[in-house]
């Protein structure tokens, strides 16, 4: 498996947009939209056990290559570029 990491790393200073990451229960989210997020969130009103979201800020033609992943992928990949900027 190719590490999308590297694959959004490699965008280097073109425009960035916000990548919108959320996980309900066990149904997955990733959108840039805010009306598709919103939509997403009333939709699953009632009984929910968990609720997980991030925001990652990606360059623009690395987009659909970062929603070929799972929810889980991205936030790991999140976790090490923020590791790697510590450094």
């Amino acid at each position: 498996m190719a590490c999308v990491y590297e694959i959004i790393k490699s965008g280097g200073n073109k425009t960035k947009i916000k990548l919108i990451c959320l996980k309900i229960d066990n149904n997955e989210l990733k959108t840039t939209d805010k009306k598709e997020w919103l939509k997403f969130i009333k939709s699953h009103r009632g009984n929910v056990k968990s609720i997980e979201q991030f925001n990652w800020e990606i360059p623009e033609n690395k987009l659909q290559k970062a929603l070929e992943y799972s929810f889980d992928e991205l936030y790991k990949f999140k976790l090490e570029e923020g590791r790697k900027k510590q450094e």
